[in-house]
């Protein structure tokens, strides 16, 4: 009988950039030794990228984004529209000289408020914000594609290219299938280096796919559930887009393929070819972290040891774009020394397995409410709970894992009750729980 077994890797390369120091990189095994005899299914991989603190003394990337805003008739109902144009007001403050903007409004038509330009004189593209009004339905697809195309007229590599696409409502005009919208994000970054981060409004959207847009597109995604936090929350990514420290920062990890072969990824999309696996990070902020956890399946056993090799490659920003290449090899020796073995486990990877193990559960619940399978979700909550307490008598826990056990404990307290809510608090439920994962997988801060 073929012997399947599992083991776990951590490649954290940590920072990428530091404020005055050359780009550092960290390379380290969950466990350095895979215990002979072992007859477990999978093989994990982690890893993890930092941005360094954002120097003082270096100006900051110069910004080509384009604003596109769902100006549809809903985008009345609780000053939405008027929060969005406070928002688009706070982004022209904030931008320089230097700086590309356009903005684009789309109801079931699409119109060039603004085409891309230099930030010369703030005071006409404010006056032109303001004068923007509701109407009409949704046409998201031709809205995103004329951002597209406002941000390729003033594309540059040493520019942060990105389209900002806000949005209250269902895509039912033009393009609405999820996969070829999906396409056209992918496409887009793949091909022209072109990012999109979405922004939800309310409870009427498609979380779904902005969800997908941003991370095909290699952008954020945000789901706001007040009106009012608009301006902050595109203030956020505001900032982040001000700090970014690396970009194009992509990581390809070579593995012993004769042995292995790529099951799952989770954290970012990514692309397979032989041996290796590739992983688009984009634009990394400052302080920014961005993890990745693969799953490998074992074709056949090994007697000695495995190699890996992981590659990131950036354009190093503080340092005039400086294209830097961090190299790292990592070996799992094979060992019959139990106690050894047992010694050498190293708890941060053990808890980023559980991280994202834990989130594919919770992300099968929220689709199986949104199928209305509320005993099947009921009970992968419960499935999830139990993994969760048996893996938590094998770590020391963090913030980030007390935080998603909450997160599980509540989405099944709300579960039991939903049948009994408005579709409108259940909408705002699976939003506000399926972002509330995002963030989590994402690193970032609820």
């Amino acid at each position: 009988m073929k012997k399947i077994f599992q083991f776990c890797l951590l490649c954290c390369l940590l920072p990428i950039l530091l404020q005055g120091q050359e780009t550092n990189s960290l390379t380290a095994l969950d466990n350095r030794y895979f215990l002979n005899g072992s007859d477990t299914e999978q093989v994990f991989l982690y890893l993890s990228t930092v941005g360094g603190k954002a120097p003082e003394d270096k100006q900051r990337v110069p910004l080509n984004i384009s604003i596109v805003i769902d100006r549809s008739n809903s985008m009345k109902s609780a000053g939405k529209l008027d929060y969005v144009k406070k928002a688009a007001k706070l982004i022209v403050n904030n931008l320089s000289e230097k700086d590309y903007i356009s903005i684009v409004v789309y109801n079931d038509e699409v119109d060039v408020v603004q085409a891309s330009t230099l930030v010369e004189k703030k005071y006409p593209l404010k006056k032109l914000i303001k004068g923007i009004e509701p109407a009409g339905v949704t046409n998201i697809s031709d809205g995103m594609l004329e951002g597209y195309e406002q941000v390729q007229a003033a594309y540059d590599p040493h520019r942060v290219n990105r389209v900002l696409l806000l949005s209250d409502g269902l895509a039912n005009r033009g393009i609405t299938k999820l996969a070829d919208l999906q396409n056209i994000a992918k496409t887009k970054y793949r091909g022209e280096k072109l990012a999109i981060s979405t922004f939800g409004v309310g409870t009427t959207f498609n979380e779904n796919l902005l969800t997908s847009l941003a991370e095909y597109g290699r952008g954020n995604y945000y789901f706001i559930d007040d009106a009012k936090k608009i301006p902050a929350i595109f203030g956020a990514e505001l900032k982040g887009l001000l700090s970014v420290v690396a970009k194009n920062a992509q990581i390809r990890l070579r593995f012993p393929s004769e042995y292995l072969s790529v099951a799952k990824v989770y954290g970012y999309k990514y692309e397979t070819a032989k041996d290796e696996v590739v992983i688009d990070f984009n634009d990394i902020f400052a302080e920014e972290e961005k993890s990745v956890l693969i799953a490998f399946d074992v074709k056949k056993t090994f007697t000695d040891y495995l190699d890996f090799e992981s590659t990131l490659a950036f354009e190093d920003v503080p340092n005039d774009y400086e294209k830097k290449v961090v190299e790292n090899k990592i070996r799992l020796k094979m060992t019959a020394d139990a106690k050894l073995h047992q010694e050498s486990y190293d708890q941060e990877v053990l808890r980023n397995i559980i991280l994202f193990k834990s989130i594919e559960f919770i992300e099968r619940a929220t689709l199986q409410v949104d199928e209305e399978l509320f005993d099947e979700a009921k009970q992968t909550i419960l499935d999830n709970q139990a993994y969760l307490d048996e893996q938590f008598k094998q770590v020391v826990l963090d913030p980030i894992l007390e935080e998603l056990y909450q997160i599980n404990l509540d989405y099944g307290k709300k579960i039991a009750r939903i049948k009994g809510m408005t579709k409108k608090d259940r909408r705002l439920l699976q939003k506000t729980s399926k972002s509330k994962v995002y963030l989590l997988q994402k690193k970032r801060s609820q």
